[in-house]
């Protein structure tokens, strides 16, 4: 389909075809939007998902360094009663 200034310029002043280029323009953009707004939201599930096995990460590391002081803090305990 002609571009606005090509139908302008080709003397084509009819007013029904600049609002047919107008609705087809319309309706491009409409679908573009549509299809960004997919790809947003496919990311944003990929991103999610991909945190919640970050942060699933994170809680072990954090069980395991807590377990750690709990068992040093035990130690020092018995350290000190046993001198």
């Amino acid at each position: 389909m002609a571009s606005l200034r090509e139908t302008h310029r080709n003397g084509a002043h009819d007013d029904g075809r600049i609002v047919a280029r107008w609705r087809d323009m319309d309706a491009q953009i409409k679908e573009e939007f549509a299809a960004v707004r997919a790809e947003i939201r496919e990311e944003a599930i990929a991103t999610r998902r991909h945190f919640d096995v970050v942060a699933e990460s994170l809680r072990d590391d954090i069980r395991i360094i807590a377990e750690g002081l709990i068992a040093l803090a035990a130690k020092v305990e018995a350290t000190r009663n046993a001198g």
